[in-house]
């Protein structure tokens, strides 16, 4: 009897999670309006570092540290402006994880986590 390699079965298995991830865009940055405080209207644009299904993570350089405050684990930013492969889409997004970082080249800057939702 001939058995399947390990790596089909895991072949497989990558290909039912990715079809199990409604419509989820590949993104190169994101635009966010700052709905409070002094930037109150301003829109920043962070690039997309990492993306895996719809949460997406952006660098915050340390001089837009101001910019930080706006994002707290648990709020929603409201005016999110999604630039991907095949145009803009705008929508919102759940910030789910802010991370200084402390170590290496990048220290000082932050790492912010955000589910996006396409309207």
């Amino acid at each position: 009897q001939i058995s399947e390699p390990a790596d089909a079965e895991l072949e497989q298995s990558e290909v039912e999670s990715e079809a199990g991830s409604e419509d989820v865009l590949d993104g190169y940055s994101i635009g966010i309006s700052v709905d409070s405080g002094p930037q109150k209207g301003h829109v920043y644009e962070f690039k997309v570092r990492f993306q895996l299904g719809k949460v997406v993570s952006l660098l915050i350089p340390s001089r837009d540290k101001n910019v930080i405050e706006n994002f707290k684990v648990g709020n929603e930013i409201h005016d999110v402006q999604y630039y991907s492969n095949v145009g803009l889409f705008k929508g919102s997004g759940l910030v789910s994880a802010v991370k200084e970082i402390t170590i290496g080249p990048l220290r000082g800057d932050y790492c912010v986590d955000i589910e996006v939702v396409v309207h």
